[in-house]
């Protein structure tokens, strides 16, 4: 009893600042299911199997530290890496690779070597040389501070050049267009404007605008029913995106237990192909249709999108195995509930379908209560979402 509460501690030990959907890993979602089969398994008297189900909580929940702790220094990394690119973009902006080459190549240098240590996941070597770009730029703008002002020149010092006549009547055409649009109330187009690609229609537009300046989100969508195509990867710190929030916008799929879809799709542009829990900002995911719904393009924040209605679930896609004191959970029973096949012949189905998560992958009569079992579908039916026992199924027929 002493280690159940052990395990009670260690996993209730969790960092109010550290944000939910990183909290709850897969790690430490399996640290739970251990520590409930742990308490199950000594009330029923079976102390040996609680002490290995503790064994395997206390090992997961440490895991879940390690975790936690590399994904933190993994966006601090990330933060100081960003802070960098910016010092060297205002850096650029002062013209430092003309009057300070050798402290700007300091600072190019380091930027390098952060994004190398990045590379390969050596976080704090990464800050580390991160800052060093930092104290280079403060060095520019110091030795800029000190430099004097030049004085201003004189009229008499500014030498005129003499007009063309044909740069004048240019310059003149276009300051009487300009002249003729203000008159009746149209704003004189800049070269800005006028490169750029076909807009939406000018009523669209207008009320885009206006939506805008009153801070109220966009009242019409560009692409009427289409939905994204594609999804830039935002910041963790801004947005908390990982897969299983993006797959929960209801412009993706309004369901974050969808993300598997998303993982597949995307899984060999990962960083790491084996591991969903590592996406950076600015990764492109593709989202594929699951409902055939029309999707097109990259996401945009301006546009607001037609959100299809969600389609109702009439059964659930998974289930967690229960304690046989409780409901008597076996494959062959479970296979006959109502809203899974209402057939319990039907459990060899379960079996092919979870096989590779069995404590005994040849053994199908070994099932432990917390795992969790997917329920393929057998007729066609669309099948969703976790069993909730609080909720009415249809009956499979």
């Amino acid at each position: 009893m002493l280690l159940l509460i052990g395990i009670q501690t260690a996993l209730s030990a969790q960092d109010d600042d550290i944000p939910l959907s990183l909290r709850n890993n897969r790690y430490y979602m399996e640290s739970l299911r251990y520590n409930n089969m742990a308490r199950l398994a000594f009330n029923d008297g079976d102390y040996d199997a609680s002490t290995q189900y503790s064994e395997e909580a206390v090992r997961y929940a440490n895991l879940s530290d390690e975790y936690v702790y590399m994904r933190l220094r993994m966006k601090a990394a990330d933060d100081a890496i960003a802070a960098a690119r910016s010092r060297l973009d205002f850096a650029a902006s002062l013209n430092a690779a003309s009057r300070y080459p050798l402290e700007l190549g300091q600072a190019q240098d380091a930027y390098n070597e952060a994004r190398a240590f990045r590379a390969q996941e050596l976080w704090d070597e990464a800050i580390e040389a991160a800052n060093r770009v930092l104290l280079a730029i403060a060095d520019i703008e110091r030795l800029i501070a000190m430099e004097p002002e030049p004085e201003p020149e004189s009229e008499t010092d500014i030498a005129m050049e003499p007009e063309d006549d044909s740069e004048t009547d240019i310059d003149l055409a276009m300051e009487q267009d300009a002249e003729s649009k203000t008159e009746i109330g149209m704003e004189p187009e800049s070269e800005s404007e006028t490169d750029t690609a076909i807009e939406p229609p000018a009523d669209i537009v207008m009320e885009l605008e206006q939506d805008m300046e009153d801070g109220k989100p966009p009242s019409y969508s560009y692409f009427g029913e289409l939905l994204p195509g594609q999804y830039v990867v935002r910041t963790w710190e801004d947005f908390a995106d990982c897969l299983w929030n993006i797959a929960g916008y209801p412009w993706v799929y309004n369901d974050p237990t969808q993300w598997r879809i998303l993982y597949e799709a995307n899984r060999h542009r990962m960083p790491q192909p084996d591991n969903p829990d590592l996406i950076h900002p600015g990764m492109i995911l593709d989202i594929p249709s699951i409902q055939g719904e029309t999707r097109e393009g990259m996401w945009d924040t301006r546009i607001s999108y037609v959100i299809p209605p969600p389609e109702p679930v009439q059964f659930p896609g998974q289930y967690t195995v229960r304690p046989w004191s409780v409901a008597s959970d076996c494959l062959w029973n479970i296979a006959g509930y109502p809203w899974v096949y209402n057939d319990p012949t039907k459990w060899r189905i379960l079996y092919e379908a979870n096989r590779s998560k069995m404590p005994q992958p040849d053994n199908p009569d070994l099932i432990h209560p917390g795992m969790i079992l997917d329920i393929p579908s057998l007729k066609g039916e669309a099948r969703s979402g976790m069993w909730d026992s609080g909720r009415t199924y249809s009956i499979l027929q």
